[in-house]
C-alpha cells in the first residue's frame, strides 16, 4: 500500500486455504498487514462457503476483524443467492453488519438480473439501503440493454434511476425516477475499437423529457479491448 507521494506505507499478505465439498467449497482467507514497525499482524479473517443444488447456488461470506480488545469479532456477513434458469441469471446479495443492539441487521441489498432474448441482452441492478424508518428502500437502479445495429456496431442504452431526478425534490413515492440515460455505441474496425457516449438528463421543467447534457464523448482503443473502455 502506497501513500499519495508513492512511498510504501504498509504491506499485505493473504493466506488462502480451500476445501472442496460434494456440492461446493469452503475458502478461508487470512490477511496480514504490516504495522508502523514493519511487523506483520493478522488484520482480517474471511470465510467463504459456497454450495450449489440444481439451478440455485448459495454463497455465504463471513468477515472478522480485531476489536478494541484485540480479539476477532464478526464485522460483516454477506449472503448471495444465484438462480440460473436457461437464458436468465437472477442474483440477490444481502449485507449485514452488527447494530447498536449487537444484533446483525441488513445494511444493503442488491438484486441483479441478466438475460438475453431475441438478440437483446438486458442487465438490471437495483440497490437498496435502510431509510430513516429502517425500511430497506431503493436508492438506485440501472437498466442496460445491448443490441447489434445494422452496421455491426453494438448499442448499449444505460438508464440510471433514483428516488428523484437531479434537482427534483424526493416525493416519497416508491416509483424510481429516470435521472440519466447513457447511449454507448461501440464500433470495431481494423483492430481499433471506438466507443461514443451520449449522456442525457431530464429537465427541471419536465422530468420526463431528456436532453443531452453535453457533446458526445469518445474513447479509442487498439489491441486487446475486451469489455467497456475506460478513460
Amino acid at each position: 500500500k502506497y501513500d499519495a507521494t508513492g512511498q510504501l506505507v504498509s504491506t499485505e499478505r493473504v493466506v488462502v486455504e480451500s476445501q472442496k465439498r460434494p456440492n461446493g467449497a469452503v475458502v478461508n482467507a487470512t490477511t496480514y498487514r504490516s504495522d508502523i514497525n514493519g511487523q506483520m499482524r493478522e488484520a482480517e479473517r474471511r470465510t467463504i462457503e459456497s454450495q450449489a443444488q440444481g439451478q440455485v447456488s448459495t454463497t455465504d461470506i463471513t468477515v472478522s476483524r480485531p476489536g478494541l480488545s484485540g480479539s476477532f469479532d464478526v464485522a460483516e456477513k454477506r449472503n448471495i443467492v444465484t438462480i440460473a434458469d436457461g437464458k436468465t441469471v437472477h442474483e440477490t446479495e444481502v449485507v449485514e453488519r452488527p447494530s447498536e443492539a449487537g444484533r446483525f441487521a441488513p445494511v444493503a441489498r442488491e438484486v441483479r438480473e441478466q438475460g438475453t432474448t431475441d438478440g437483446k441482452s438486458t442487465a438490471i441492478t437495483a440497490s437498496y439501503e435502510p431509510d430513516y424508518t429502517g425500511k430497506m428502500s431503493l436508492i438506485r437502479q440501472q437498466v442496460a440493454t445491448t443490441t447489434k445495429a445494422a452496421d455491426g456496431s453494438m448499442v448499449t442504452e444505460l438508464d440510471l434511476y433514483a428516488p428523484a431526478a437531479y434537482g427534483v425534490a424526493r416525493s416519497g413515492s416508491d416509483t424510481p425516477k429516470l435521472k440519466e440515460q447513457n447511449v454507448i455505441v461501440r464500433r470495431e474496425k481494423n483492430g481499433v475499437v471506438t466507443e461514443t457516449t451520449t449522456v442525457s438528463r431530464p429537465t427541471l421543467q419536465d422530468p420526463n423529457h431528456l436532453v443531452a447534457s453535453g457533446p458526445p464523448s469518445e474513447l479509442v482503443c487498439t489491441g486487446k479491448c475486451a469489455g467497456p473502455l475506460q478513460p
